[in-house]
């Protein structure tokens, strides 16, 4: 079983392809991508961590459906506050690596907890990868940063587990 971690997929919404200048020329195509990408990845004894804004639009049974691999979701500020029932996570601590790892859709949300030695977060596309901010080392797992796709987390800690 491999872990990965992704975020601000934004099914559904058209707008984003122009407010983050995705490389698609339309939504389905976006969306096409978006399922292709992640089950080239992804297997069936895999866990996806989405860090929020999923989707516009409903049901997401539809499009979970399509995926392979465990989702579990975080809300992010576009989201609806239930899927399918189940209430979605506000944030989540992973333990990997002997790091412990916190997961909230909101960079600023993460400034406010402290004692973690990696954040991952979304919400802010394509603005930046990494940043630092105080003691607080914030990676961006959105899509917009990542080629499309999630990502392992194993190879993110190698790759980037360290400032």
């Amino acid at each position: 079983m491999r872990t990965y971690i992704t975020g601000d997929f934004h099914w559904g919404h058209e707008n984003i392809i122009k407010y983050t200048g995705r490389p698609f020329e339309s939504i389905d195509q976006m969306n096409q991508a978006l399922i292709t990408n992640a089950n080239e990845l992804v297997h069936e004894d895999d866990v996806v961590y989405h860090v929020g804004d999923f989707s516009f639009h409903k049901p997401w049974s539809d499009i979970i459906s399509q995926l392979n691999g465990t989702w579990v979701f975080l809300l992010g500020n576009h989201d609806f506050k239930r899927l399918n029932g189940v209430p979605l996570h506000r944030a989540l601590e992973l333990r990997r690596r002997g790091k412990r790892i916190y997961l909230n859709h909101h960079p600023k949300e993460c400034l406010d907890i402290y004692g973690y030695d990696i954040y991952l977060t979304a919400h802010i596309h394509e603005k930046w990868k990494t940043k630092v901010i105080g003691t607080h080392y914030l990676i961006n797992i959105g899509v917009d940063v990542w080629d499309f796709k999630p990502v392992n987390l194993d190879w993110l800690l190698s790759n980037y587990g360290d400032i």
